[in-house]
């Protein structure tokens, strides 16, 4: 730490391919050089998808910049825009660049918890928590984590901002400031909405939607340009300084909430437009999702071998765990980059699968191999919805029953809302109209509604490909999160003479968008490569799962359509016509 005070000027710049140039003050400049957002060097943002998309290699780290970068301008404009708003988002004596600093100090920080591999390695962990396969100590992480309201890696970055606000207040000379505003930014991200000695209660709210909120968002708008420009995809090719120049801030049903002119819609409508074409496309790739379940198997295997694993990798870092989860503790992951030199990150996880790859445990063995040679055992058979769609199209029953086939999709988003508002009542209902028996789907209290749903739709599909052949190919099915997510349309306004008014209900574009993004998407792979014949078996079965599914959901209506709806399932598929 230099003797020199911190100042609030630019110590250097980056030249950045999304945003150009990026100036770097002191302040931002001394956490930079930290080992623990150093690690995020070794955190490649979008995991696996460089196996599909060879560039999509960049960090988490200049991401983090990005997205300080971006949280800045945004700051920026709500100053321009409405600078009457500002003196309500700080204690007195507070500046705007006060303000303005601790939102940049979030941006970078926001993904400073991430594990390697990011969410698929989280989502393992989430599973093996809920299982009781953890240390207790990891329980205790996840239980608090989730009492605040904070995915895991969220939390984490709470944790590792107050212990960097704590490290820089004890042993940094002119450090003060700094640790001040790193305080500020620790309440942003562990949702402490209280205020601070900087930060009002509504500056803490209002600077944690700036980050990470719904719409919106810094990290939304670096993550969608930045994986654009890396991925070659032209959907993430959006208009970001017009995005940003009208954003300002409003009064709306007691609250501070953002706002943008109603000559931005159409900006706004390309960045939510944007978001669902790369989840589409590029996030839920057929071959990154396979990769995905491979990776997931296989940390689960390498967890239940460990201790052969372990004694291998303790000749090169000594120390291991002897419960494989505890190496992403938070303090694991702190003291392996601070304190031992090496960073718990995608290359260490790296290191681990080489060794599993030539040890002497064959199942893990071949998964292993797999992943680093791209040679993944798992056959897709359903690549996207658009292939659902057209085969539904062929089925004889789908034609007599006169059902659009985009509305048997529309039903896994049915599906998953009821399983989110009803875990264990739903699940146990359509297993029981769905005639699944001896299922473990429903016996997990944690797991996500579209892991339950993913359960079912293999259990049912698997059960009636047996029907029809004493070797079937084994199906694997993933169905997705929905990508809309459930954003909050209230908080972005659209202005208009005056007026405020969510932006949700001001545009049929996004309506519809959000309609699209509400419904998961469906994915299927063989274990095996499937031939004619049991192609067509498989289809039969995804057509029987999808129109079991409705009649298990929907409320009974009166008529002949109910009736031909509740007869049974068997499909056909139609004759080609000669």
């Amino acid at each position: 730490m230099p003797d020199k005070a911190l100042s609030n000027k630019a110590r250097t710049i980056f030249k950045d391919p999304v945003h150009n140039i990026i100036p770097v003050n002191d302040y931002e400049y001394a956490i930079l050089q930290h080992p623990i957002l150093n690690r995020l060097h070794g955190i490649k943002q979008l995991g696996f998808t460089f196996f599909v998309y060879p560039q999509a290699k960049h960090s988490r780290f200049e991401h983090s910049i990005g997205v300080m970068h971006v949280a800045g301008k945004m700051a920026d404009a709500i100053e321009v825009n409405t600078p009457e708003k500002i003196s309500a988002l700080l204690r007195s004596r507070c500046s705007f660049q006060d303000f303005k600093q601790i939102v940049r100090l979030s941006g970078l920080l926001h993904d400073i918890g991430h594990l390697p591999y990011s969410h698929i390695t989280e989502l393992v962990l989430m599973e093996e928590v809920s299982s009781g396969r953890t240390s207790e100590e990891l329980v205790k992480v996840v239980d608090e984590a989730t009492r605040k309201g904070l995915k895991l890696h969220e939390y984490y970055s709470c944790l590792f901002a107050k212990k960097l606000a704590n490290e820089i207040k004890k042993g940094w000379e002119n450090g003060k400031k700094l640790s001040k505003y790193l305080a500020s930014a620790s309440h942003v991200l562990c949702k402490e909405e209280m205020g601070d000695s900087v930060l009002s209660p509504l500056g803490v709210g209002v600077v944690r939607r700036l980050i990470s909120g719904d719409i919106l968002d810094a990290d939304r708008i670096d993550y969608l340009a930045r994986d654009a420009y890396n991925t070659g995809s032209t959907y993430g090719i959006i208009d970001i300084e017009r995005i940003i120049s009208g954003l300002g801030l409003t009064s709306y049903d007691k609250e501070l909430v953002l706002s943008i002119p109603s000559k931005l819609l159409s900006s706004i409508e390309e960045l939510y437009y944007a978001r669902y074409m790369m989840y589409k496309w590029v996030y839920f790739h057929h071959k990154v999702i396979s990769i995905d379940l491979t990776y997931r198997s296989l940390l689960v295997g390498i967890s239940k071998d460990w201790e052969k694993i372990r004694r291998k990798i303790a000749r090169l870092f000594p120390g291991m765990p002897s419960n494989f989860w505890n190496l992403f503790l938070p303090s694991a992951i702190w003291n392996s980059s601070v304190k031992y030199g090496y960073k718990i990150d995608d290359s260490f996880i790296d290191l681990i699968l080489k060794v599993v790859a030539s040890s002497d445990i064959p199942s893990l063995s071949l998964l292993s191999k797999g992943i680093i040679n791209r040679r993944i055992p798992l056959y897709s058979v359903i690549k996207r919805e658009e292939d659902i769609a057209t085969m539904l199209s062929s089925i004889a029953d789908i034609s007599e029953l006169k059902i659009n086939p985009a509305s048997l999709l529309d039903t896994l988003g049915s599906a998953f809302a009821l399983i989110a508002n009803q875990k264990q009542t739903i699940c146990d209902m359509m297993l029981k109209r769905l005639k699944i028996v001896e299922s473990s789907c429903c016996s997990t209290p944690s797991a996500l509604p579209n892991e339950i749903l993913s359960c079912i739709a293999r259990e049912y599909i698997n059960s009636k490909l047996k029907e029809k052949s004493p070797n079937p190919p084994s199906i694997v099915s993933y169905i997705s999160l929905p990508i809309s997510g459930g954003a909050d349309s209230t908080k972005l306004l659209l202005i208009s003479d005056k007026n405020a008014f969510p932006v949700m209900n001001s545009s049929t574009i996004l309506q519809e968008i959000q309609r699209l993004g509400s419904r998961p998407l469906l994915y299927l792979y063989a274990t095996k490569r499937p031939n004619e014949s049991e192609k067509e078996e498989i289809k039969n079965a995804i057509a029987s799962f999808l129109i079991e599914l409705k009649k298990a959901i929907d409320v009974p209506e009166e008529g002949k359509n109910d009736e031909v709806l509740h007869r049974n399932s068997g499909v056909r598929t139609k004759q080609r016509r000669q």
